[in-house]
């Protein structure tokens, strides 16, 4: 079994450390200690090799560095909009980052928050809901993390547990606490 260094693995995949330090901790690339050096580990050859083999041809093919050193421009990463996968979530295309086919310098532009955010989680931008029924609101004199604190407390003993309630509620009373905190940190509702 032949275990290699950090910067042989980060040669062999042409990946960021931080991408080789995500399969390890995903489980698709076995690690341990380097015996020589306790801060550092090594990585099994086979995996590594098994997901160079996966990612071929991705960025290399278009004559890209395999290895993207600390403080470099990221290179192109091989997915110009047009052709970007519903699932692709980011990519840099012509020297700009792109969200699932979109320009993100213009949606910092045209777009809010709820609109980018939506975008990134792929679903359909949150709608604040107001239940009038509640009565969450600071008391007198309560301001900032003081007032965001004790709604969350009192929140905490009349909302019903996650537990057994669908996806839909929980998405549902996640948008009106937040809507709740925006109101508690500006002082009018939304």
């Amino acid at each position: 079994m032949a275990w290699l260094t950090a910067s042989q693995a980060l040669d062999i995949l042409g990946v960021l450390p931080q991408t080789l330090y995500a399969n390890v901790s995903r489980g698709k690339i076995r690690a341990k200690p380097d015996p020589k050096e306790s801060h550092r580990s090594l990585y099994h050859s086979e995996d590594v090799e098994r997901m160079a083999g996966r990612n071929a041809g991705k960025r290399r093919a278009a004559g890209k560095p395999a290895h993207n050193p600390a403080g470099s421009v990221a290179p192109d990463s091989g997915c110009p909009p047009s052709e970007a996968p519903a699932p692709a979530v980011s990519c840099v295309w012509g020297g700009r980052l792109w969200y699932r086919g979109r320009d993100a310098v213009e949606l910092a532009d045209t777009a809010s928050l709820e609109q980018t955010a939506a975008l990134l989680w792929n679903t359909e931008p949150p709608v604040f809901l107001v239940n009038p029924e509640r009565d969450y609101s600071p008391a007198p004199g309560e301001t900032g993390m003081l007032a965001a604190f004790h709604l969350l407390s009192r929140r905490a003993v009349r909302d019903l547990p996650f537990s057994g309630r669908s996806r839909v509620l929980w998405i549902r009373e996640a948008i009106e606490l937040v809507g709740d905190l925006i109101e508690v940190f500006t002082g009018s509702p939304i």
